[in-house]
């Protein structure tokens, strides 16, 4: 029997969506099922784009083919 007192700290399973995200934050990101990587995504009011840690330049959300999942939550401090 699973243990019900454990189950708000478990970590939820991400889905993947074309809808792209609505709040800042590390997504996964996925372009037409080839490239898989973590990137930064940032939504302000002025503007929404995406980095790609370790590269340089920036990229518009509204970019098609793109799959999103996330945001992934911040590992907690011990």
């Amino acid at each position: 029997m699973p243990d019900v007192l454990k189950w708000p700290i478990m970590p939820r399973r991400l889905l993947w969506t074309r809808e792209k995200p609505t709040e800042s934050g590390y997504y996964w990101s996925r372009f037409l099922k080839d490239d898989l990587c973590i990137v930064f995504v940032y939504v302000e009011s002025d503007s929404e784009f995406f980095e790609v840690p370790g590269e340089k330049g920036r990229w518009p959300l509204s970019q098609d083919g793109i799959m999103w999942a996330g945001p992934i939550p911040e590992p907690e401090e011990p």
